[in-house]
This record gives structure tokens, sequence and C-alpha cells, in this order.
């Protein structure tokens, strides 16, 4: 008897493996975006962390890429379960692997970011008060800098220079700010505030010596030979002169030690290392920054304390052979030698004072 075959005939090839290509291609996805997801927040957030920008801004961006990851995970969750539920002809064992792969991962990306997202709203939301404080802070800050900015300018413009007086009230004005900022704030901001204002203490009163013998030296006046009573008085002069060069120099020196203070201070504060890096590097670029605009100052002090020694070195030579304009501002020696000599010196001085008139300037603008 002849049987019947009363299977169905066979699908062809391509109808055979379209239910299969689905389910990879499901499957495939549900993978991939628990991978993409998981990747991608954990590095828009290692980034966000290195920009600067206000922390209301820093919670905004957060939640919305929290809630973008949840719905790309819940996404990939229906994906995988699609794969895994597909009926059996259609199925292979990869394909059911990756659907449950898919599914537990999904759902820990769902998960973490769920959970995650909760602790962090809940702890941005209690910081958030000091977090506003501390951004105030700093911004009251930054407008004290710019009001020191601006009367220093205002002094140079005034008087051709930044005086002694002016550097040490401007200093003054900055430690002031600093210890509000310190008072207003809490944690790393009024660590790192206190350990400046530390720091900027301890050189401005190391800086002090070379205020001592600046001031001195312009109030004696020294290129003024009608003052000189003796010779003796010329030999005090000649002294104030030298003490004035060997501090000047001590400033340079000051100043190679500055970041390793800076380094210390922080440390004994207290300072987390991640904040006293970051400090060390805004120190380290602002210092490079103004480093050849001091030096330039400090070079032009030398120019001027060696011509004043000069300028002194002649009148011990040629004593009481001078006179002045009866105005009593120009000085010229007996001797056309000597005389042109002092004219030269006096020409350095005054070249020397300018230059430094322009480096003060400079420096002004980089605050």
């Amino acid at each position: 008897m002849i049987q019947l075959n009363t299977a169905p005939p066979p699908l062809p090839e391509t109808i055979q493996s379209e239910g299969t290509t689905s389910t990879n291609v499901a499957a495939g996805v549900g993978i991939a975006l628990a991978l993409v997801t998981l990747g991608g927040s954990l590095g828009y957030d290692a980034w966000l962390k290195t920009q600067e920008a206000s922390p209301e801004l820093v919670a905004a961006a957060r939640a919305f890429v929290g809630f973008s990851c949840l719905s790309f995970a819940l996404v990939g969750v229906i994906c995988s379960i699609v794969s895994f539920f597909c009926k059996g002809s259609n199925r292979g064992s990869g394909a059911m692997i990756a659907g449950v792969l898919g599914v537990l991962l999904n759902a820990g990306v769902a998960g973490m970011t769920t959970v995650g997202g909760v602790a962090t709203i809940r702890a941005q939301a209690a910081s958030l008060p000091m977090l506003r404080n501390d951004a105030a802070a700093l911004r009251e800050f930054e407008r004290t800098r710019h009001d020191v900015k601006q009367q220093l300018s205002e002094e140079l413009e005034r008087d051709g220079q930044i005086t002694t007086e002016g550097g040490d009230r401007a200093a003054q004005t900055l430690l002031q700010g600093l210890d509000r900022v310190e008072k207003s704030t809490g944690g790393d901001t009024a660590l790192a505030a206190r350990a400046v204002k530390s720091f900027l203490s301890e050189m401005q009163a190391e800086f002090g010596g070379y205020q001592q013998e600046a001031t001195k030296l312009i109030n004696l006046n020294p290129m003024d030979p009608t003052r000189l009573k003796n010779k003796a008085d010329l030999q005090m002069r000649q002294s104030v002169v030298a003490s004035f060069q060997k501090r000047n120099d001590e400033v340079d020196a000051l100043l190679e030690s500055a970041l390793p203070r800076l380094g210390r201070h922080l440390s004994e504060a207290g300072l987390s290392d991640k904040a006293a890096a970051g400090v060390m590097a805004g120190a380290s670029k602002e210092l490079e920054q103004r480093l050849e605009i001091i030096r330039n100052i400090r070079e032009t002090d030398r120019r001027i304390a060696a011509s004043i020694s000069e300028i002194l070195a002649l009148y011990e030579s040629h004593w009481q052979q001078w006179k002045t304009d009866p105005a009593g501002e120009v000085v010229s020696l007996e001797q056309a030698d000597a005389d042109a000599e002092l004219k030269r010196l006096f020409s350095t001085v005054d070249q020397a004072a300018k230059d430094q008139a322009y480096w003060q300037s400079r420096y002004v603008k980089t605050l």
C-alpha cells in the first residue's frame, strides 16, 4: 500500500532563516544596548568630573543621562525577552543563551541606574545647599581679585608704578578674601582657602624684608647729593643699597620655593589628594604665566641698585664737586668726563624705572 507523506513540505531556506535572523538580531541588540549603556554612562560621568560647571548643571546632566540609560536598558530587556521566547524552530541554543544573557545584563544595568540614580539624587539634594554656598563664596573671591586688580591698575596709572605700600594693601585684601571663603564654606573648599591663606601669609612675611629695604631706599633719596653731610653718610647710603640688592636676590629664591611651600601647606591643611592636585595644577599654571614678568621686575631693581651704587661712588671720588639747578632737580659734576658718566647713570636709572612700570602693568593684567 502506498504510504502518503502527510508532513508539510520543507520551507525554502530563505524562509527558514528569517525567524532565526530576527531572533539573533534581537539577542544581539539586547546585549549591545547593555554594554553601550554601561560604557557610555561611566564614560560620560568621568568626563563630566573634568568640566567646570555649576552644581545645578552637573545634577541636571547626571539625571538626564541616568534616565537615558534606564530607557536604553529597558529596551534591551525587551529585545532580549523577544529573542528568548521565540518558538523552538526559530531559536537556536546560541540565541537562547544570548537572550538570557541580554535579559540579565540589561536588568542589571537598569537596577544599577535606578539604585545609583536615587542615591546620587539624594546625595546631591543634601549637598546642593553647601555647593551653592561654596560657589557663591568663590564668586565673591573672584570679585575681590578683580577689585585688587583695579586698585593696582589705578595706582599704576596715577603714580607710574606700584609702590611697596600698594602691593602690601593688595596682599592684605586677598588674605581677607580668603579668610571669608574659609569661614563661609566647608570641606575641601574651606581647607584649600585656609592652606592658600597660610601660604600667602608666609610668603608675604618673608617678602616684607624686601619691602622694608625698598621703602628705606626710596625715603633716603640716595641720588640727591645735597643731602650728604659727610662721607660717613655716603657710606651709610651704600650700605642701604647693598641691603636692598640682597633682599631683591632673596625674592628670586623665594619664588623658586613657592610651589613646594604651597604643597606643604595643602598637606598640613588635610586637603584630599585630588583637591590638592587641582590647587597645585592651577597654581603651577599661574606661576608659570607670571614668573618671567616677576623676574624682569627683579632685574629692573638690580639695574637701579647697581646704578645708584655707581652714582654714590662718583660722589665719593668727586666729593663736593657737584652742583644743582635752582630747582634742585638736575645734578652735575664739575669734571666733564665724570659729569657725562653721571648723566649716563641717571639715564639708566630712569629707563629701568620705566621698564619696571611696564612689567608691573603686565603683571597686573595676569591677576
